[in-house]
């Protein structure tokens, strides 16, 4: 009888062990360890959307700067006097930049101890191109605020110099 027994006890143990390794999980696809392999390229390349233009940094010439993103941080929104101030008889140049809509712009004398007064204005469709507006002489003295009015406008800057 124990002839008997041992070919059934050796044959449980080998189907017991082969079902024990048809149950042990595979490599673990979810390891962060493991490489994963990107699909093939279709050829086609994506080029990434172009950066806004910004305005000169640092232009000696500046006498105005309003940066505007009406749907975005209230930070990107600023308006920023100099460093340069007007003098009678410059030529102001106007260089803008904007997405979607349009915008109007006012340059106003911004002196404390003077009335403020417009002393050039223009408007710009905004399709993402610099626009440049030169004015005639001004007659102005001192510092100078560029205000801006948007319409449908996604975000954009307007600067003002001095020639």
């Amino acid at each position: 009888m124990s002839s008997r027994i041992r070919p059934l006890l050796l044959g449980g143990v080998v189907l017991a062990a082969l079902g024990v390794a048809g149950c042990t999980a595979g490599p673990d696809d979810s390891d962060p360890t493991t490489p994963v392999t990107p699909p093939a390229s279709s050829g086609a390349q994506t080029a990434p959307p172009p950066a806004p233009l910004e305005p000169e940094a640092d232009d000696p010439a500046q006498v105005a700067l309003t940066r505007f993103d009406p749907d975005g941080d209230a930070a990107a929104n600023a308006s920023i006097t100099g460093p340069a101030v007007v003098s009678s008889g410059q030529i102001l140049r106007i260089d803008t930049w904007c997405t979607g809509g349009a915008i109007s712009y006012e340059v106003m004398t911004s002196a404390v101890d003077q009335e403020r007064r417009a002393i050039a204005s223009g408007s710009f469709a905004c399709d993402d191109t610099l626009h440049t507006q030169d004015h005639q002489r001004i007659d102005a003295e001192g510092p100078v605020q560029v205000l801006v009015t948007t319409g449908g406008t996604s975000a954009g800057w307007v600067q003002a110099r001095v020639e």
